[in-house]
């Protein structure tokens, strides 16, 4: 806020410095050194210095006040931070919506004397303006009924809005800390631009591309932290950061390598090369791919001579691989279990809805299209078409017709959370790569 406030306020003119002011400099102050009329005055000898041998053309008013004594004369044509014009100006093109900047110009040309557009007071390649112009742009909007605070308040508000194609920076902070925090990506690597920049608000919006990047990044992220799956962190950096040929991160094979020095009592410094405390400290963050395999291959072979070992003590990336055969296993026992005939009846009571039929069928409840409906549960067709026909009696509950077939959003919605539909999903995902299984079912008829 403060800084958009010293951007909207109008830096003082300078004063001119002419031959006569000079000759009046040396009445004032006769038969000095430039570094006595320093220490006299109080003023840098780099700015005296300059003064007296003609280097500048203007000097502060305050400087002006300090070396003559005196306020400083009125003088015509005076020139003025073109900062406040400029935004003047963005908004009058925004709040017009038909107008151009040479429209404009040719408005103001009667002032300048010039009437081909000079598009560097509009740009900012020129940094500073004739005053007449900033009070002509002014007085545009005070003739439509505006005040000076008005017009300041509604060029912040005008900064605000990110223009077509841009997002706010501040809807992508959260975004960028999240990745910070989480995952140490620092802001400035996806950004290609010191994030200071975008904290000071000197810049305050970022392309639409770089906000999906980031947003995209961060969904990944959150999956491969909750999958405790470091070798898809590690992935996600490189993406930001770039791989090097021939060369993996050690943080990917961190856990597998303490693991044969603690088990397996093996030396790291025989699979790095050199030493552990390089590496932990991050004085290196890459090992080359070798290595990595070499790690990799006597994890492995460890644990295949080591049996007796605990599924809690291995690399979480060989627990994730154990858990999720075990998983497999476990879905499979169920899933065969319930095609037996106390299973059929549980499957039922999964499958069963919890409303009655005319709370499935309101049109404001919401439908899916019948045959949209097994990417919505996560199956494969022709399982769920096998599902169906076992189940036609409770599909037929929670159905409607228009044309073509629906199936309620309020009853694919109690599938998805139902903590046992996942085992019900695997029964007839077996189901459907068995042929054989697949025709003893006969079709259901909505």
């Amino acid at each position: 806020m403060e800084h958009e406030r010293n951007a909207l306020r109008r830096k003082p003119p300078r004063v001119r410095i002419d031959g006569k002011m000079l000759k009046r400099l040396e009445t004032l102050y006769p038969g000095i050194s430039t570094s006595q009329l320093a220490g006299r005055s109080g003023l840098p000898y780099g700015l005296l210095y300059n003064i007296v041998n003609k280097r500048v053309g203007s000097v502060s008013a305050r400087h002006y006040r300090i070396l003559f004594k005196e306020a400083p004369p009125r003088q015509g044509n005076t020139k003025v931070d073109g900062g406040y014009f400029r935004k003047m100006v963005a908004l009058w093109l925004y709040l017009d919506g038909t107008m151009s900047k040479a429209a404009l110009y040719g408005k103001l040309c009667t002032l300048t004397g010039n009437k081909k557009p000079d598009y560097r007071i509009f740009s900012g390649q020129i940094d500073t303006i004739d005053a007449r112009l900033e009070d002509a742009m002014e007085k545009k909007f005070i003739d439509c009924g505006f005040d000076r605070p008005t017009i300041r308040q509604w060029i912040r508000e005008q900064g605000r809005l990110a223009p077509v194609g841009r997002v706010a920076y501040s809807d992508l902070r959260p975004v960028l800390k999240y990745l910070n925090r989480e995952i140490g990506i620092h802001p400035t690597a996806l950004l290609d631009q010191l994030v200071d920049r975008y904290e000071s608000g000197e810049l305050k919006t970022v392309t639409r591309s770089t906000f999906k990047r980031a947003a995209a990044l961060k969904q990944r992220a959150e999956i491969a932290i909750e999958n405790q799956d470091r070798r898809e962190i590690e992935r996600i950096k490189d993406t930001v950061y770039g791989e090097r040929a021939g060369y993996v991160r050690y943080s990917s094979v961190a856990a597998e390598l303490k693991f044969l020095q603690r088990h397996g009592h093996k030396s790291p410094k025989r699979y790095l090369g050199r030493g552990l405390h390089t590496y932990e400290k991050g004085v290196c963050k890459r090992i080359a791919s070798w290595r990595a395999e070499k790690i990799i291959d006597d994890c492995g072979a460890l644990i295949d001579r080591r049996p007796d070992l605990p599924l809690g003590v291995l690399p979480q990336s060989v627990q994730h691989k154990w858990v999720r055969r075990l998983q497999t296993v476990l879905l499979g026992r169920a899933a065969e279990l319930l095609s037996r005939e106390d299973g059929i009846a549980l499957e039922k009571k999964i499958l069963s809805p919890s409303l009655t039929r005319n709370e499935y069928t309101q049109y404001d409840s919401g439908f899916t299209q019948f045959d949209r409906a097994p990417s919505t549960l996560g199956m494969k067709k022709r399982a769920f078409d096998l599902m169906v026909a076992k189940h036609c009696d409770i599909f037929k509950i929670v159905g409607r017709y228009a044309k073509r077939w629906y199936l309620s959003d309020l009853y694919l919605k109690e599938l998805s959370e139902n903590a046992y539909f996942n085992v019900v999903t695997t029964k007839y995902e077996r189901m459907a790569q068995t042929a054989h299984e697949a025709g003893e079912i006969d079709p259901c008829v909505l």
